[in-house]
């Protein structure tokens, strides 16, 4: 029998015993959560061996308008902080780290527009296996600025798990099944307000990284 106990925020808490989940706040929530079925979430393995499946994921990309959908302002202040994670070769320059610093906590929401931007581009990142230089930054940074939620989720990509429609995209592309990997491209965008475009176009960002990294023999 396992007992956790957790604080959430002032007055809530959490407990789960015996595969019970309650949620204590202005009302109580308990999830059975025996009647659930476990899905495997951890990120499926992409190598070397992808170039051509980046390559055609970021196609199907190219086609979908994610900036008019984000929630950050996209001035020249943002561009020059996307240009710095997209075009950097080896992401352990002052820039990735200022790159970071500007994204982190940047919007509003559970999950703020910048860190759902940081989650994809690591999520692409760790795909490929070359995320170690960047997670050292996300390490520096800190996530101090930022909600629990987001730092939840950039955690458990750290550790290889993504959320269920970020992995049928991936698992799509690496079938080519141009198809699928758009229905879960409409999948994703749906999710939240604008945190679906903004993961989306963190995770083109990677990709684009990713493929300069190989042009030029870094990768």
């Amino acid at each position: 029998m396992n007992i956790i106990l957790e604080k959430v925020s002032p007055g809530d808490l959490v407990t789960y015993q015996n595969q019970i989940l309650r949620l204590y706040g202005r009302e109580i929530i308990t999830l059975n959560l025996s009647q659930f079925e476990e899905i495997d979430l951890s990120l499926p393995s992409c190598n070397t061996s992808c170039h051509d499946i980046i390559e055609a994921l970021l196609l199907v990309f190219r086609g979908k308008e994610f900036y008019k959908h984000i929630g950050i302002l996209k001035d020249d202040k943002f561009q020059r902080h996307a240009d710095a994670l997209r075009q950097s070769r080896t992401l352990q320059d002052g820039q990735t780290l200022e790159a970071v610093r500007y994204f982190v906590g940047r919007g509003a929401g559970l999950t703020p527009s910048g860190d759902d931007l940081l989650t994809g581009f690591l999520i692409a990142l760790k795909w490929y296996a070359c995320s170690e230089a960047f997670e050292f930054i996300l390490y520096q940074v800190g996530f101090h600025q930022t909600t629990a939620v987001s730092e939840a989720y950039l955690h458990a990509a750290m550790n290889g798990y993504i959320s269920y429609p970020v992995k049928g995209m991936l698992e799509a592309s690496m079938s080519r099944d141009v198809d699928q990997i758009k229905f879960w491209i409409d999948q994703i965008s749906a999710l939240g307000h604008t945190s679906g475009y903004d993961l989306l176009l963190g995770i083109k960002y990677g990709l684009e990284h990713i493929q300069r990294r190989i042009k030029h023999g870094t990768s």
